[in-house]
């Protein structure tokens, strides 16, 4: 989830921690009707193992995006914490510079 923009481990975070601080769940991401940006880009990379980000990784990519719209490889790779099972961190990668074109 995103705490005040920034992405947190909700598994690990005190419910406390989010008192008066503003909580975005995958479901907060819609704008206007439609998803954020990150997300929808996810589905046009090529390869599967993309499509099934969890939605940390998504999260995380939205908050990078709000925060810095155009991001390097290693801004990415310094926002993208969340350990990825299907180890295609290039298309994950490619996905948030595919949603920073939008």
């Amino acid at each position: 989830m995103l705490l005040d923009g920034q992405p947190v481990r909700s598994c690990s975070l005190r419910v406390s921690a989010a008192e008066g601080k503003k909580v975005t769940t995958i479901e907060g991401l819609g704008r206007d009707g439609a998803l954020h940006r990150g997300p929808t880009e996810v589905d046009r990379v090529p390869g599967a193992a993309v499509r099934l980000l969890p939605i940390g990784q998504i999260l995380a990519a939205a908050a990078l995006l709000e925060s810095n719209p155009h991001p390097s490889d290693a801004d990415i790779d310094a926002a993208m914490t969340n350990v990825c099972r299907c180890g295609t961190y290039s298309r994950i990668r490619a996905a948030i510079h595919a949603a920073a074109k939008v």
